[in-house]
């Protein structure tokens, strides 16, 4: 049974698992990019003002959210939608949306299918004239301005966080079987916790630097690709940043990091203690060994 430096054990059980739960919850999260969101330079000629930058779209690697103040004050619900043999991929809503994704890449416009329902609406008898108006200086995006989440990556990502999360969850559980029993297979004793997390380690880490590459390239400068930008008239570029769903994966991979160290202070801990020597005395009669 392992019972030397058994609260290192526990400390990686409990590292490892908190680890877990953070991929996870930034998997299920939608801030992984963040934006107000503008009029675009039409509709702004129109007449029309998004004051103070309320308008906020929120972009996650499942959904999204668009939180409208002009014209109609609304939120509405989004889902990512890729393409893979495009390689892109967007936050579209209505019926058809893969079919309108490809459009939008071939830079079809005006697609009527891009109607998004609202889950949060507040005075809309108010707001029910001007949303008129508003529709009139709509601006519709040209296809020489999309921009689109690279498939690839969105898919990579995805993936890594998953391994990630998984591998921690396996980790904190060999964790807490190691503290009551002696496995000796190498891949359920105290070795197989150093690969565990070492696997989850590196597949956030993957997932921390693809995305961001991605973000820095080709979607902090450009508009994000949603329907609302592609279709509504409004416009995020130069004002996106990565949102905390993206950013509390560098806990997860502090607590990988942690974890390990623990493991190794754990070993070294043990290798420094005083080697206890057996001394063995022997008081069998000696006559008695001649029979």
């Amino acid at each position: 049974m392992v019972k030397t430096k058994r609260e290192y054990i526990f400390a990686t059980c409990f590292l490892s698992g908190a680890a877990a739960i953070i991929s996870f919850v930034s998997l299920g999260t939608q801030e992984w990019v963040t934006s107000p969101a503008i009029l675009s330079s039409a509709a702004n000629a129109g007449g029309l003002r998004s004051e103070n930058e309320n308008d906020y779209l929120k972009f996650g690697l499942f959904s999204g959210t668009f939180n409208q103040t002009t014209a109609q004050p609304a939120t509405y619900e989004m889902t990512t939608v890729c393409s893979f043999g495009l390689n892109v991929c967007a936050l579209l809503c209505g019926d058809n949306m893969e079919e309108s994704l490809e459009k939008l890449y071939n830079g079809e416009s005006d697609i009527k299918s891009l109607e998004c329902p609202k889950i949060v609406t507040t005075t809309d008898k108010l707001y029910s004239e001007i949303t008129d108006t508003f529709k009139l200086f709509v601006s519709k995006s040209s296809g020489e301005d999309r921009t689109f989440i690279n498939a690839g990556v969105w898919l990579c990502t995805i993936i890594f966080l998953l391994i990630s999360g998984m591998a921690g969850i396996v980790s904190a559980v060999l964790a807490l079987w190691n503290t009551v029993s002696n496995p000796y297979q190498n891949y359920l004793s105290i070795f197989g916790l150093y690969i565990y997390n070492a696997v989850a380690f590196f597949s956030v880490s993957l997932a921390i630097v693809l995305w961001g590459a991605m973000f820095s390239q080709s979607l902090q400068a450009n508009n994000l690709p949603t329907a609302k930008t592609f279709n509504d008239g409004f416009t995020t570029e130069g004002l996106s940043s990565l949102g905390y769903s993206y950013w509390i994966n560098l806990a997860s991979l502090a607590c990988y990091f942690i974890s390990i160290s623990v493991l190794c202070i754990r070993n070294w801990l043990i290798s420094i203690e005083p080697e206890v020597n057996v001394h063995i005395e022997d008081n069998a009669d000696p006559v008695i060994l001649l029979y």
